[in-house]
């Protein structure tokens, strides 16, 4: 039986160059990357939960890869090609991804590599001339099909082989959706994310974020990574303040497996914040530090004066009343754009 690794990133295009091969007898073994954070720091596993039932009732192979820390060294933190708007390697990003989507197939004896790029599409890495550059940089050449744009591109390995029919390809171009839409309706897909989310390395704050820890902490982690999603985020010498903005937030600040200085109101609802300090710090936390981690969590609550429990990394706990901070005295702290 014909079998081929494809790279799922849980969009539509994906999701329909899974069914038009398996319309052709294919065995699909789907690979989704994570690179935004370490599954160890996830608490939530909702979206993992849903891709699981999905490759269940479509009925092909899911493999989730947690390659955060390669991805860090390798791609995010010295990018060959460069970044783009923002902090988004995107080029090195689909490079990366492809080469270990084809030490996959080697290693499980696939036939080939599928994707679901569409040509013109995104001009950073979806070019005409990009996914030739791919083809070569990663030493995949005419294994990797791009299904939804094989038409307009020559042939592959499989496509010359007879192991896929060309004729029942795709022939789409460019960032227009009624084509994917119409394949859609044809293969029942009745729910699927809008092309509007995207990457988070793609987001202006997002990428503010990555600036600042790049500039002052070049060695962060993961872990690092993964708060960089949550709350306010304001800086204070070698140390950032993380303020949680809502109940889900609060939670996952709250729920961090981490030894950090950590922050809540007493008696009254209202955020957590958390202190994070640079891995290349060897100093102590300041006192005016932590005071302003609580004076944080004074301003963003509603009831005041506000008593706040500080919780220290080794485990002990003080009372300290929270002063709001004056918003023109947070702002010049706030990591932003």
């Amino acid at each position: 039986m014909t079998s081929a690794v494809g790279i799922l990133s849980g969009g539509l295009d994906s999701s329909l160059v899974v069914k038009i091969l398996q319309n052709q007898g294919v065995e699909i073994h789907a690979l989704h990357f994570e690179i935004l954070f370490a599954k160890k720091y996830q608490k939530n596993s909702e979206k993992y939960d849903k891709m699981r039932a999905a490759a269940l009732e479509d009925g092909y192979t899911l493999h989730i890869v947690d390659i955060v820390d390669d991805y860090l060294v390798d791609v995010l933190k010295n990018p060959k090609y460069g970044y783009g708007k923002n902090m988004n390697p995107c080029l090195d990003c689909h490079i990366y991804m492809l080469k270990k989507a084809g030490e996959f197939m080697k290693k499980i004896g696939a036939d080939f590599i599928f994707t679901g790029e569409v040509l013109g599409q995104r001009p950073m890495t979806q070019m005409l001339e990009k996914l030739i550059l791919i083809n070569k940089v990663t030493g995949l050449g005419e294994y990797i099909l791009r299904p939804l744009s094989a038409k307009l591109l020559e042939p592959t390995i499989p496509e010359k082989t007879g192991l896929i029919d060309r004729n029942k390809l795709e022939g789409i171009e460019g960032r227009g959706r009624k084509r994917q839409i119409e394949l859609a309706k044809i293969f029942g897909l009745k729910e699927y994310p809008s092309p509007a989310g995207g990457c988070l390395y793609t987001d202006p704050g997002f990428s503010y974020r990555i600036k600042d820890m790049m500039d002052h902490d070049p060695e962060f982690t993961a872990r690092d990574i993964y708060f960089m999603k949550f709350g306010r985020h304001f800086r204070l010498d070698d140390c950032r303040i993380i303020v949680g903005r809502d109940f889900a937030e609060n939670t996952a600040l709250e729920e961090a497996n981490e030894s950090f200085w950590r922050c809540s109101p007493e008696t009254v609802p209202g955020p957590t914040s958390i202190i994070i300090q640079d891995s290349c710090s060897n100093k102590e936390i300041s006192k005016e530090i932590i005071q302003f981690s609580v004076d944080l969590v004074a301003r963003y609550t509603k009831n005041q004066p506000v008593k706040v429990i500080v919780f220290s990394p080794d485990g002990t706990e003080s009372i300290i009343e929270g002063i709001p901070v004056k918003d023109e005295h947070s702002e010049q702290f706030r990591i932003n754009l």
